[in-house]
């Protein structure tokens, strides 16, 4: 059964808020790119810092209590955090291994890592990957009526599940999954058509659909 990115979101906040809730005191979370939304709901008395490079998305995110200017690639801190969240950032960047590395550094032993990406290998994540920048903004006007125009992306290696889980390889994985999201007609006939092919072709090995990607692990130590 298909899993939606909303349902993917829900259940990776219930892991999140049930090991910040364990803590016996406040939660720390830092969300790495934070930009003017949210993705989660964490425990009402737990500590929210976002780190975003624009000034301007920083001061329309009403939600964190911290706010952090800088690059999630070279910012540095000797501050750690027992969150690091990072959630659709990876794949505007020109260093996601870098990135990752550094929400480790920033995660407090026993803490968690928290990463979601577009899928590089979904038909989404290769049709992203090698098509010019202006037809992503005619795609998200035309398929996602969204008016904001999205950050330019690379869709790096390094952000492709594989590489992201042996980033990763110290930590225990506590949650690893996929998730599709909805798009309309008449565009979904077309999209789901070339899925099909794409499957029979693969014999079944390729799974297009699966458009995000979503992990969870926790870094060694005690929290």
């Amino acid at each position: 059964m298909a899993i939606m990115t909303r349902d993917a979101l829900d259940a990776i906040q219930t892991l999140v808020n049930t090991h910040l809730r364990c803590l016996g005191r406040p939660a720390e979370v830092l969300e790495a790119g934070c930009g003017r939304f949210k993705h989660f709901d964490y425990p009402v008395d737990a500590v929210i810092t976002g780190l975003d490079i624009s000034r301007e998305q920083l001061d329309l995110n009403d939600h964190v209590q911290e706010r952090c200017l800088g690059d999630v690639q070279t910012w540095r801190t000797e501050r750690q955090w027992d969150a690091t969240v990072s959630m659709y950032v990876l794949e505007h960047l020109d260093d996601p291994a870098r990135t990752v590395r550094n929400m480790l550094d920033w995660t407090r032993p026993g803490g968690l890592v928290v990463l979601g990406v577009p899928n590089l290998w979904s038909l989404r994540g290769l049709i992203t990957k090698l098509t010019p920048f202006w037809f992503h903004k005619l795609v998200y006007r035309l398929v996602y009526r969204r008016t904001i125009p999205p950050f330019p992306t690379t869709l790096k290696l390094d952000a492709a599940p594989a590489s992201l889980r042996e980033l990763l390889a110290g930590c225990d994985l506590l949650h690893e999954g996929w998730a599709q999201e909805r798009i309309r007609m008449p565009f979904a006939l077309v999209y789901e058509g070339v899925i099909w092919i794409g499957k029979i072709l693969s014999l079944g090995r390729w799974r297009p659909e699966d458009m995000n990607y979503y992990v969870v692990a926790r870094k060694p130590g005690e929290a």
